[in-house]
């Protein structure tokens, strides 16, 4: 006989997070954050169990979707590496500058999607690769925020390179944060720029010696990249969370 007083269960069960050394908007903008190179990937390297083929799966889906556009495009529009060949700089650059439109929108919410796979992981949230779709739901905010980094960017390297090198780098958060904290373009690009400016070469040698270890990892036949990609992308998240904290993780 069922007892009446019996509390409901819940259909799901609410998710464990690990809010352990999250970091808050303003805290982050402030600078009010601080990790150690080893520590962070040792502490990425922890997380790779379990996430490693989610984030495989995730990759393995955009390389696709780029890979099938690509194709698409070289159907429809004239050859810009045939055209230069010919002399013909101005249509190259032209039909160059519309399939880089027309892919920025089509590919670009997966490029920002698969990272935040790694913010989720860095509370030990469940991900699943499909998720990484839901950043289609920003595509506008995402396609002009990239034009704005890279012509923000490409401005920076024309202004005597260093200004590139630091605007690259100061904007590695800014897709994420537009996405994780709903927030617009102008302020995702001033967040991530004043945040990382506190701690800019720490985060520099951080994505330097990340890259090293993804090159080496290549090496025997790129089959050190199964660990080094999703590792890469853990560290993000967890790099991410130290400074913001994650805000989209119920």
């Amino acid at each position: 006989m069922v007892n009446p007083y019996t509390p409901p269960g819940a259909q799901l069960e609410r998710e464990v997070l690990n809010t352990q050394g999250q970091g808050t908007l303003q805290g982050g903008i402030n600078g009010q954050y601080d990790f150690s190179i080893r520590g962070i990937i040792a502490e990425g390297w922890e997380k790779i169990s379990g996430a490693k083929g989610t984030l495989l799966l995730a990759l393995l889906i955009y390389i696709v979707i780029a890979s099938i556009l690509n194709v698409v495009q070289s159907l429809i529009f004239p050859d810009p590496n045939a055209l230069m060949q010919q002399g013909l700089w101005g249509p190259a650059i032209l039909w160059i500058t519309v399939t880089t439109l027309i892919s920025i929108p089509l590919t670009y919410p997966l490029v920002a999607g698969i990272p935040l796979l790694g913010i989720r992981r860095s509370v030990d949230a469940q991900i699943e690769a499909g998720s990484i779709f839901q950043a289609y739901s920003k595509t506008i905010p995402l396609t002009l925020l990239y034009l704005a980094m890279m012509l923000l960017t490409i401005l920076g390297y024309v202004l005597l390179i260093i200004p590139g090198i630091y605007l690259s780098v100061a904007y590695l958060m800014s897709y994420s944060l537009m996405i994780d904290r709903d927030i617009g373009v102008w302020e995702a690009l001033e967040a991530s720029r004043k945040a990382i400016t506190k701690h800019w070469f720490k985060i520099f040698f951080l994505y330097l010696v990340l890259g090293i270890m993804s090159v080496l990892a290549a090496l025997p036949l790129f089959i050190g990249l199964i660990w080094m990609l999703p590792l890469f992308f853990i560290v993000h998240g967890i790099l991410y969370k130290k400074m913001f904290g994650v805000a989209s993780v119920e």
